[in-house]
């Protein structure tokens, strides 16, 4: 079903393949904006950069690198780079690597404006032009890093934003820049994806632009998740971050939901991030969901199983088939990486009842979308 009303905002433009790194200048040329600084860190392989200073060997730009970021999106280095940026006379950004590198260049974009992050902080408060920013990601993750949001810091001190300046104006994935991973990372970054396809698809906020973009990203990933938890290689590594990518696109406009709000809620009770909580609470949220998202339910599993199978499947019946579908992939995927996805091994053994509570009386962030505190329950108890 279409709804009556929908909003969708995404700016970014993507860039997929072998010479995908080539396509970096002329994009700067075309602002322009020549000069660029590289943010990345000790972890990036060192052939990646000069893959990507590789890409600039037939241009007179000059390149300044900054390879220490830390692993925590943190003051005192955003605005060291900041520093660096405004003396080395840089006008655009290019973050090489995962999420901390590119969350880290998210901030350094919005000191860049003259503003102090505490006041820009909060929804829609970042006041553009922002410097041109591309992001050039290596491998996918299970944390979500190419939306409209960003925290800085952690605890009581941390500082939140939302605002569409916040995605990057493209994205360039490239074999060459993959970094290895073992298969249980390959596994988190893949489920993880899963749960923001599912979420973006279902969800109360959900519209034929994130459907398409969700149903698109499951194909990719449903065909390739499995063979890259096996095989370590970068041709395969570029697809699953495709696939990832996609489902961040699909899942960036998402400000609402009980997915949204048990995700964050056991996230942070467990301390990982709320996508990987939320790959533990799929199954759950689609039971929950199955009733009201039997449209996009059924796209979903024409993705996972193709048409034949879904041809072959009663109209009535493709919910629950794209249901056993999920669960297949996520039992065979787990078992392939060696890696058990439940509340327990994500950190929250107690406080269940607790979190049900909340998130039942959490009315902002469930939007349109009631739960009562036992249907949260019966959420977690399918993830045990």
């Amino acid at each position: 079903m279409i709804p009556a009303s929908y909003s969708f905002i995404h700016k970014t433009k993507v860039f997929y393949g072998a010479l995908a790194l080539e396509q970096i200048p002329p994009e700067l040329d075309q602002i322009p904006a020549r000069n660029p600084l590289v943010i990345t860190d000790p972890k990036t392989e060192k052939k990646a950069v000069r893959a990507l200073a590789g890409a600039f060997a037939r241009t007179s730009a000059p390149i300044t690198v900054f390879d220490q970021t830390p692993e925590l999106v943190e003051e005192t280095a955003i605005r060291e780079i900041a520093d660096i940026y405004r003396k080395t006379g840089c006008n655009s950004i290019l973050a090489l690597g995962g999420v901390s590198v590119i969350d880290t260049a998210k901030a350094v974009a919005v000191v860049l404006t003259g503003r102090e992050l505490a006041a820009a902080s909060g929804d829609d408060n970042i006041a553009g032009p922002l410097p041109p920013f591309f992001a050039i990601p290596t491998m996918a993750q299970e944390k979500a890093s190419l939306t409209m949001t960003l925290k800085v810091g952690a605890g009581t001190g941390a500082h939140e934003f939302a605002s569409s300046l916040l995605m990057p104006r493209a994205v360039f994935i490239d074999s060459r820049v993959m970094a290895s991973a073992t298969g249980k990372e390959v596994a988190k970054s893949g489920l993880a994806a899963l749960y923001r396809i599912v979420d973006a698809a279902t969800g109360p906020q959900q519209n034929p632009v994130s459907t398409t973009f969700a149903a698109c990203a499951l194909e990719m990933l449903s065909a390739n998740l499995l063979k890259a938890v096996r095989v370590n290689s970068k041709k395969q590594s570029a697809i699953l971050t495709a696939a990832a990518m996609l489902s961040e696109i699909a899942a960036s406009n998402i400000t609402q939901g009980v997915g949204l709000a048990l995700s964050r809620a056991v996230g942070a009770a467990g301390k990982v991030s709320e996508d990987l909580a939320g790959a533990a609470l799929v199954p759950g949220l689609i039971r929950l969901r199955m009733k009201g998202a039997e449209d996009a339910l059924s796209r979903l599993l024409l993705a996972m199983e193709g048409p034949e199978e879904y041809a072959a499947t009663p109209a009535d019946q493709r919910p629950q088939a794209a249901l056993e579908a999920v669960e297949t992939l996520m039992l065979k995927v787990q078992a392939s990486a060696g890696l058990k996805l439940t509340l327990a091994s994500l950190g929250l053994i107690t406080g269940r009842d607790e979190i049900a509570k909340a998130v039942a009386a959490d009315a902002d962030t469930l939007g349109p979308e009631t739960v009562s505190q036992a249907q949260v329950m019966e959420m977690l108890a399918a993830a045990e």
